[in-house]
């Protein structure tokens, strides 16, 4: 990723080394970490966390977990080549798995599968673009979100940083319209039964009926294996990284392995710091597996409730290649 390539241009510095290896304070980063900082932010700032929802932060507002995230990845001298070498197999093992295919298909269909490959690289490429596209287009909704709760705020000091998000357009004229109209009451009911909806768990894929009644599965004992579908290709040991809000970001350490309720490329910039990740949801064809793969970074995908069931700070092993 930019941001590896940037901190592996900043791990010959001793002075960054050794702010590195202190922790990485934000507060008291070089002026070579905050333009390396600088220059991650102008070709993916638009990007967050969440990239493609309009309500979550954006990198530009997260750069202390960009330092963060350099630090990580600049205190091990060690990481730097094992990232590169991944990424090194994983084309590799790419390439390899392309020859394997062309040999296999008959000689008479053999130019018709290259133009197929050549087409779905095509449309891969494409993908990419329109994903590139789409989040620029949600940046600018998130600054209008913004903008738009910062004045509802300056109207409504109780209505918050979001307050935005929880009314209709014609509620948002109306109230940024007529200053007599308090919206307090219907702020907090909304919230309310947000909150109420989230901690509701997601329904399975499919039902008859009602939704059956199902109990949460326990934690996972020493020894236990937990089954997904494999996203990328290898096999990691590492320590249990929880990571559910941008906040998470800033314990993740180098070799962890990170569980996600979904593997979003909002991750990129600390994919290549980790050692594996696991998602509760999430398909093997996604963008964020697909980085994940580019990487060389084992990932799981589709494990039931795992957040659950490994605590973090256990040891786990991940085995993608099964």
């Amino acid at each position: 990723s930019g941001l590896l390539a940037c901190a592996r241009a900043l791990a010959d510095d001793p002075v960054v080394l050794a702010w590195a290896r202190a922790g990485g304070d934000p507060s008291a980063a070089s002026g070579g970490v905050r333009e390396a900082c600088k220059a991650y932010l102008r070709r993916h700032g638009a990007s967050g966390f969440h990239a493609l929802d309009p309500a979550a932060p954006r990198w530009e507002a997260l750069s202390g977990v960009l330092v963060h995230t350099i630090a990580v990845a600049v205190s091990g001298q060690a990481s730097q080549p094992l990232a590169l070498d991944r990424v090194r197999v994983a084309r590799g093992r790419r390439e390899r798995a392309e020859r394997v295919w062309s040999r296999a298909v008959p000689l008479a269909l053999r130019p018709v599968a290259a133009h197929m490959r050549t087409r779905l690289k095509r449309y891969t490429a494409l993908r990419t673009r329109l994903l590139e596209a789409a989040v620029r287009s949600v940046a600018a909704l998130h600054g209008i979100h913004a903008d738009a709760s910062r004045r509802l705020q300056t109207r409504h000091p109780d209505a918050g940083p979001d307050g935005a998000c929880f009314l209709t357009m014609q509620e948002l004229h109306r109230v940024l319209r007529e200053e007599r109209w308090d919206v307090s009451a219907q702020l907090s009911a909304r919230r309310t039964q947000w909150r109420i909806e989230s901690t509701r768990g997601e329904l399975p894929g499919r039902f008859c009926g009602a939704p059956p009644a199902s109990r949460c599965p326990e934690g996972a004992l020493a020894g236990d294996r937990l089954q997904g579908l494999s996203g990328s290709a290898g096999s990691e040991t590492g320590t249990v990284r929880h990571v559910r809000c941008p906040e998470d970001l800033q314990r993740v350490c180098s070799g962890d392995v990170l569980l996600v309720p979904a593997i979003d490329f909002g991750l990129a910039p600390v994919l290549a710091c980790v050692s594996a990740v696991i998602s509760e949801r999430g398909g093997t064809l996604s963008q964020g597996v697909m980085l994940a793969s580019a990487l060389g970074v084992p990932c799981v995908v589709g494990v039931d409730d795992v957040l659950r069931r490994l605590p973090a700070g256990s040891e786990v092993r991940v085995d993608a290649d099964r």
